[in-house]
């Protein structure tokens, strides 16, 4: 940041609602007259508002309605502006305008007023022309070494260049080499056009050399043949250029100067083809203006502004001062305007335009900041002191890195306080949603988010998530500075008809305080149920039903849910549809305290299941927060659906996968097509195409078709992924009511088997969650005596097929409803079944007769009539099914030849004979190890393995439900 601020002398506004670029501002003289002439700033937006001012410097710098001289709205979108001498015999100069597909020249003039009514000015048209390509930039000059007018060139989008000689037409060339259009400058030492290559290079094509390259008498800009023009010189910059600026030679004999603004580099090159110097810079640049200085000869005054608003003065490459701007400006020029408190003209004033159109005369000055460089110390410095200090800050230091983050001070606490409501009122939805393809009107719920800090907050953002379908009207807010405060307004609604399966909402804000700390909130509110279901009349009939038994007598439908308008006579029965899906039936039943959610779809019967239950705990909710409800639930688990929604899930993303790759491959082939024919569009000599372009709308053709695959893919995929979130989420909260987990366990067994899906990611659900359950079994859920034991290592490869996840799953669900639990374990690294292979390179030497030193605790043997529910030390028969173990304990045996007999442990959990000293028959050691069918140890996973299929939910957990029949 500069010490120094560029002062303004005069500012204005060119409009809100446009866009401005480096191409629409000109500063020059085009209604003035005689000596006293001074000069206009006209801007050009991009949509055709064309503003003309006339800067007068006053106190304060702000500008006056009589300012502007002219506004006027042209009918087509604008490109450039340019200003010269375009028509001959008439006073000032006059304006070109060039559009995507004309160019025109205008005269500024003005009329004398009338009484007390002042002058006004006209924009008139003079000519113009209509363009046979689509235009990209325009320059002027004197082409050819004319005096006394200059002439047009424009620049298409696909290298053509075209001349105009004022009202008429002189020729069009293509350039070679073209690929991209780029920056553009004339030459008039050498009267030869500069033009940017798709090299990052330069061409010099000389305007003779251009004129004659023509093998028709007649010239028009419907050209499609012509002679290969060859360049002057080419001089390669290595890097995007971004502008292009020439200092004309006052003399014949001396070169002119091109000014290169690359993207990291400014250079000067001479208009024979030799470099001057160059410029490393260490900031992105943004606009260029350069002159020729006017106190040394052959020197270059280059201003350049940075991507952080600060103006840098270079004198050839030697950086002489620095500025700072008010804001970034798109284009910059240097002017001489009216100073009227002076009486005179002020010469060498600098113009701005930023992008949204602020327009700003400045000039420098040596007006400072409020910004102060602290002046240095000059005391003495106190060595004893400095190490007191240092000692202090030192034990600071220690202090917080041992108590964490739970030691927050009281300055460090965030002071912004969020608040979120939801309305309970809904709107008539007013955003696109798929949903209205087949229901008349769809809701939508406002949520207001509050924000209000007592102190300055900068970089504050607000981020929003819901679960799809439901959609934002805006998922992130972002606020430069916060200093009192902000309401957020969000509308939620459904996008598409898929299954909602969670209706949460998660707000997360994170800011800089003052001291510049970064700080975040987050909060969750739940959405209304009415955004999603509707009533309708109940259905008797259905293939899913969920039964939930309480202890509570039964509470009538019309108080749980009296956001919907019911009939009086669905006290027992009611009826409720997902918007554009299925139906689902609440029943209460009249003689048992039980309820029963029956449906067509599956997944649909989470969300009513949930809310059923949530009402309920919330109704019997006692005045101390606690509840003495109790929910059960004594049905078998809906496995087989699950399973079946896994294998649907799967299939779809291999055939998400399947189109992916195919347009991959079409896209490929297009490309390829595309360089052939550039190719033979780039060649001077025209080549039959042999039918490329039919082979390249055919391939386009494919493309989109795959394109459209993909969408129907991607929707599918998301469809399966939210059928799959509600069946787990169900499946968790019966497994819950029927094994009765508790609140830990089960947020384990949820961080398992997620019902959280993801479908932008490469590794699907399939994968880690096949990974979770695989570490449950095999370290809390494993047998007793068994933990760690997995042959193979975890890992996140992806998967072929479903049968291992499925059997997992059937594992997990048997072995928690079986009174297994899921306990936080802290698992050593060599323990862990994620480590593939552990070495230990630790040895010791005991000499002989000396005592061993036992550390810790000894392990005592537990006696039990059943040696395999006895104690086994921990090492004595971990994994002995997988090869590595066991080469591992061969290893052992042969180390333990040259050992003493002191050194050598028990190797068997079956014997309490000590092996005799000296060498270890290695066979007997083979034979008496356990075998590695893992059938021989556990009976009933061999029948499992044996079998084709998994077995059916009725069987791994039959049904204890009561034979008696319910009235409903």
């Amino acid at each position: 940041m500069s010490l120094f601020k560029a002062r303004d002398w005069w500012r204005s506004s060119a409009g809100h609602d446009s866009a401005f670029d480096m191409s629409s501002l000109v500063v020059d003289c085009l209604a003035g007259e005689g000596d006293d002439q001074h000069m206009q700033v006209v801007v050009v937006s991009m949509a055709g508002l064309v503003q003309i001012f006339q800067p007068t410097n006053r106190p304060g710098g702000e500008s006056r309605a009589e300012d502007l001289l002219l506004e006027q709205q042209l009918p087509l979108p604008v490109l450039q502006v340019e200003s010269g001498l375009f028509m001959v015999n008439q006073p000032g100069k006059q304006l070109a305008v060039l559009h995507p597909r004309q160019l025109s020249v205008y005269q500024l003039s003005r009329r004398q007023g009338s009484g007390s009514q002042g002058d006004s000015y006209v924009l008139s048209l003079a000519y113009q022309h209509t363009l046979a390509r689509s235009a990209y930039s325009a320059i002027k000059g004197p082409f050819g070494g004319v005096k006394g007018k200059d002439y047009l060139a424009v620049l298409s989008l696909d290298g053509t260049l075209s001349v105009f000689e004022q009202e008429a037409h002189t020729f069009s060339r293509f350039l070679p080499g073209f690929l991209v259009p780029g920056p553009m400058a004339y030459v008039e030492r050498t009267d030869s056009f500069i033009v940017t290559n798709s090299s990052y290079g330069l061409d010099s094509f000389k305007y003779q050399s251009l004129a004659v390259a023509t093998d028709s008498k007649n010239e028009s800009q419907e050209i499609s043949t012509g002679r290969k023009v060859a360049s002057d010189w080419s001089f390669g910059v290595g890097e995007p250029i971004s502008n292009i600026q020439v200092i004309q030679s006052m003399d014949k004999d001396d070169p002119s100067s091109i000014v290169i603004l690359g993207r990291q580099t400014l250079l000067t090159v001479l208009d024979t083809g030799g470099i001057l110097w160059s410029k490393r810079l260490e900031f992105s640049p943004r606009c260029l203006l350069s002159s020729p200085s006017l106190m040394y000869d052959k020197r270059i005054i280059s201003l350049v502004t940075t991507d952080t608003g600060t103006l840098m003065f270079y004198d050839n490459s030697t950086l002489k001062w620095a500025s700072q701007l008010p804001y970034n400006p798109a284009c910059m020029m240097r002017g001489k305007l009216w100073d009227r408190e002076a009486s005179a003209t002020r010469d060498g004033l600098l113009v701005f335009l930023s992008e949204e159109g602020e327009v700003t005369v400045s000039y420098m000055g040596s007006d400072p900041t409020l910004f102060t460089a602290a002046p240095p110390d000059s005391r003495e410095v106190n060595y004893d002191e400095t190490d007191r200090e240092l000692s202090k800050l030192s034990a600071i230091i220690k202090q917080s890195q041992k108590e964490g983050t739970n030691a927050v001070s009281t300055s460090g606490k965030p002071t912004l306080k969020m608040d979120v409501s939801v309305s309970s009122q809904l709107e008539m939805c007013q955003y696109p949603s798929k949903v209205l393809e087949t229901e008349p009107a769809v809701p939508m719920v406002a949520v207001t988010v509050q924000l209000h800090t007592p102190s300055p907050l900068t970089r504050v953002r607000v981020n929003l998530h819901v679960t799809q379908p439901l959609t934002l009207s805006q998922n992130t807010h972002t606020i430069t500075s916060l200093t009192d405060t902000e309401t957020l307004k969000i509308f939620a609604y459904l996008s598409d008809t898929h299954i909602v399966s969670s209706l949460e909402m998660n707000i997360v804000t994170t800011f800089m305080s003052a001291d510049g700390v970064p700080h975040s909130l987050h909060q969750s509110v739940q959405l209304p149920l009415s955004l999603v279901i509707k009533p309708c009349p109940p259905i008797k009939d259905a293939d899913f039903k969920v039964t939930l038994s309480t202890n509570k007598p039964a509470v009538s439908l019309l108080e749980l849910f009296p956001e919907f308008v019911l009939d009086s006579s669905m006290t027992n029965a009611a009826g409720f549809q997902l918007y554009g899906g299925p139906v689902i039936t609440v029943l209460s039943s009249k003689t048992s305290q039980r309820y029963r959610l029956q449906s067509e779809n599956l997944p649909s019967t989470w969300i009513m299941t949930d809310f059923v239950k949530r009402r309920l705990e919330q109704r019997f909710k006692k005045q101390d927060g606690s509840s003495d409800l109790e929910c059960s639930y004594s049905s078998s688990l809906p496995l087989q659906e699950f399973f079946q929604e896994i294998d649907s899930h799967f299939s779809k993303r291999r055939q998400h996968k399947h189109v992916m790759d195919t347009l991959t491959q079409r896209m490929a082939q297009f490309r390829a097509i595309e360089r052939r024919l550039l190719m033979r569009f780039k060649d001077k000599t025209p080549t039959p195409l042999t039918n490329l372009d039919m082979l390249l709308e055919g391939t386009y053709r494919q493309v989109m078709t795959s394109c459209d695959a993909v969408e129907v893919c991607m929707r599918d995929q998301e469809r399966s992924a939210s059928n799959l979130a509600c069946i787990i989420r169900l499946l968790l909260m019966l497994a819950k009511l029927s094994a009765g987990i508790t609140g830990d366990e089960f947020e384990r067994l949820e961080a398992a088997l997620t019902p959280v899906i993801h479908t932008e990611q490469e590794q699907g659900w399939e994968e880690t969650t096949d990974a979770a359950l695989t570490f449950l079994l095999r370290t809390s859920l494993a047998k007793p005596g068994r933990e760690n034991q997995g042959a193979t290592p975890i890992t996140l490869e992806p998967a072929k097929e479903t049968t291992r996840i499925k059997k997992h799953v059937s594992s997990v669900m048997d072995r928690i409803t079986k009174g297994g639990k899921i306990v936080d374990l802290t698992i050593a690294p060599e323990s862990s079944p994620f480590v593939t292979e552990v070495t230990h390179t630790d040895s010791f030497d005991i000499e002989e007769g000396e005592p061993m030193e036992i550390v810790g605790r000894q392990l005592e043997r537990k006696s039990s009539d059943n040696d395999q529910d006895a104690f086994t030390p921990m090492g004595s028969r971990f994994g002995e099914s997988g090869e590595r173990i066991r080469s591992a304990r061969i290893r052992s045996a042969r180390s333990a030849r040259s050992r003493p007999a002191s050194a050598v442990s028990n190797f068997g959990a079956d014997r309490d004979e000590i092996p005799p000293d000296g060498p270890v028959d290695l066979d007997e050691l083979e034979r008496d190890l356990p075998p590695l069918n893992p059938s021989a140890r556990n009976p009933k996973l061999a029948e499992i393995k044996s079998e084709k299929g998994i077995e059916s939910p009725l069987e791994i957990f039959p049904s204890s439900a009561p034979a008696e029949e319910d009235t409903w």
